[in-house]
């Protein structure tokens, strides 16, 4: 039992982060739909202060799933959770919705490449694995490394398949029906 001044709450934890550059600060995660799924401790677990937001620049009411901490910037957090991916410049007093991420759908992961750029990759439940580059900052424009849905995903493709196609960025359906016409052919 959590007998701290503000306790935790008594929910499923998802995800427990220490941050990379001290050792003494500490997130975690919880599901529910509730309003309070972020919670930091810059104390090793002692005290703990919820960091989900509030207003405009809070977290939705969702289940927070993954957290991870930017490797050269402590301020700068990146969670994932029910309906997309969030970010915080200043340890999760405010967040922020990326514009250009893979928006209404649940990232199950987040995780940082240790390379140059510091790709940040999310693995989504269903829809695919994305990555972007993020040396420059926590705004995300995720770029797809992944789309392969059904029985192409599984190798069971056969003429009358369905193909669920996803788009990230802009095309017309008229553009779409031109570039997807060929592929058609070959099944008819």
């Amino acid at each position: 039992m959590d007998t701290n001044p503000t306790a935790l709450p008594n929910r499923k934890v998802t995800r427990i982060t220490v941050d990379p550059a001290n050792a003494n600060v500490v997130y975690v995660t919880f599901g529910g739909f509730s309003a309070d799924n972020v919670y930091r401790s810059a104390d090793g677990g002692s005290t703990w202060a919820d960091r989900t937001g509030s207003g405009g620049t809070g977290l939705p009411d969702i289940p927070i799933r993954t957290l991870v901490v930017h490797p050269d910037n402590s301020q700068w957090l990146y969670v994932g959770g029910e309906s997309g991916i969030f970010t915080s410049e200043d340890a999760g007093a405010t967040w922020h919705v990326p514009h250009d991420g893979p928006a209404n759908v649940s990232v199950d992961e987040l995780f940082f490449l240790n390379n140059a750029t510091r790709e940040l990759v999310a693995a989504t439940h269903g829809r695919g694995v994305y990555k972007q580059a993020t040396s420059g900052g926590p705004v995300l424009e995720v770029t797809p490394t992944s789309v392969v849905f059904g029985s192409v995903a599984a190798g069971s493709e056969r003429p009358g398949s369905d193909v669920d196609l996803m788009v990230l960025g802009s095309a017309s359906f008229a553009d779409l029906a031109r570039a997807l016409a060929p592929a058609h052919e070959v099944f008819l």
